[in-house]
């Protein structure tokens, strides 16, 4: 086919257009099928957008400590080639450099701070010092202030730290797997303690449902375990949706040295499936704490211009670790190999390796510059350098399996999206 591109899709005996060049949807009356085809079969240029440098940060990941406090037994941070002499907990001077050079590079200030460990909640005095240095500086620069998020295993959860994020947290993502026997069968605690993670997470989720003033999100690993049939049933994700989750966000599990998928094909087809079941129970059940993210795919094909980025790793989106390394995302953090520079460094340094990032495009992928999803990368599991790297030692090289699950999604919601068209 000359235009790989185009996207035909029959969906209960409608036809729908996908044209990934323009991102628009077409619906295609019965008689008109064999025109399109004959269309589709004719050599078209193909349109990126142009590579441009934010003047605002999207997201700046602060890693407050590299310890935690779990062994999760899947882990991808056991896979990096970590220094022997990390630095276990950022310092309050390391968060001040660290927030007047990202200010100094991205002058119209950061969309949001994700805080992220390790285990974050143990250091609980870096969160609230950020916050504090955050806002002084974005009053004295007369810049919007951002939004703060976090991504905690739960575990540590208290009073204290529940008020905190009332106060100033609009979403807060908590790690759990499912049902007890599925979660605690891999998120364990570190050093040999005792206990159910499961109990300790589920309790608090209870605890402080009534009164919380931000949403809870669920990242949720999907595991081997959860595809023993051909024809998985979703039952964890439902039971994560009746802890008093809003939006629970799957993740399939990815190779790395330490933990390797048995039977990839079979995970790949089954994991399609379970995705696509809970997709359709979100589409019939959206509410105001799940509906961004149909929203969030809506409004990339509202703009009509595709990325031509698989995601914002290294210049939309920076991390830091704790002892003020600058990586293109959390995926890459202690990995000595992706260091961009540092807060006390020469800002040079970092500009010169983010272009290694601007550069690094889909229309430079013979591959990925024909499929037709390619304009959506960075809204799904596809769209991850971090991931490739585990996976395949590289950053420009896509996993297939994670294309495949991108694919089948989205042509399952442009169908979708199409109807209301």
């Amino acid at each position: 086919m000359a235009n790989e591109f185009l996207k035909l899709m029959e969906s209960d005996r409608e036809y729908i257009l996908f044209d990934g060049d323009t991102l628009k949807l077409y619906k295609i009356p019965k008689e008109k099928v064999s025109e399109v085809r004959d269309f589709m079969e004719k050599p078209r240029e193909r349109h990126f957008a142009p590579i441009e440098i934010p003047d605002r940060l999207n997201r700046l990941t602060l890693c407050v400590t590299s310890v935690c406090n779990l062994a999760c037994k899947y882990c991808y941070e056991g896979e990096q080639n970590c220094p022997e002499h990390k630095t276990p907990f950022i310092s309050f001077e390391t968060i001040q450099k660290t927030i007047d050079f990202v200010l100094s590079q991205y002058k119209e200030g950061i969309n949001c701070v994700q805080f992220f460990g390790g285990e974050p909640l143990l250091n609980v005095k870096a969160i609230r010092y950020t916050i504090g240095y955050i806002t002084e500086a974005c009053q004295r620069l007369s810049i919007e202030p951002p939004a703060y998020t976090i991504v905690t295993n739960g575990t540590l959860m208290n009073d204290e730290i529940h008020e905190l994020f009332n106060e100033h947290f609009g979403r807060v993502t908590f790690s759990l797997d499912g049902r007890k026997e599925i979660n605690d069968a891999n998120r364990v605690f570190a050093g040999g303690k005792k206990g159910s993670v499961y109990d300790t997470v589920a309790a608090s989720l209870k605890k402080y449902e009534k009164d919380r003033k931000y949403y809870v999100d669920v990242q949720m690993t999907v595991t081997e375990s959860q595809l023993a049939q051909e024809d998985p049933e979703i039952t964890d994700f439902l039971h994560i949706k009746d802890l008093g989750v809003g939006n629970v966000q799957i993740s399939p599990l990815i190779n790395t040295k330490d933990y390797q998928v048995a039977e990839r094909d079979q995970y790949t087809s089954r994991i399609i499936r379970y995705f696509q079941k809970c997709y359709d129970h979100e589409i019939r059940n959206i509410n105001k704490s799940n509906y961004y993210k149909l929203l969030s795919l809506v409004q990339v094909l509202k703009e009509h211009t595709p990325s031509d980025h698989y995601c914002g790793a290294g210049f939309r989106d920076i991390s830091v670790d704790t002892a003020g390394n600058i990586f293109p995302c959390f995926m890459f953090n202690e990995n000595p190999a992706f260091i961009m520079g540092n807060v006390e460094g020469d800002p040079e340094e970092f500009l010169k390796n983010r272009e290694i990032y601007l550069n690094n495009t889909i229309s430079r992928n013979e591959k990925c510059a024909k499929c037709w999803a390619h304009g959506m990368c960075s809204s799904g599991h596809a769209g991850c350098i971090g991931s490739y790297y585990l996976e395949n030692g590289t950053i420009n090289q896509p996993i297939d399996y994670n294309c495949q699950l991108t694919k089948s999604t989205f042509e399952d919601a442009l169908c979708k999206i199409a109807k209301f068209a």
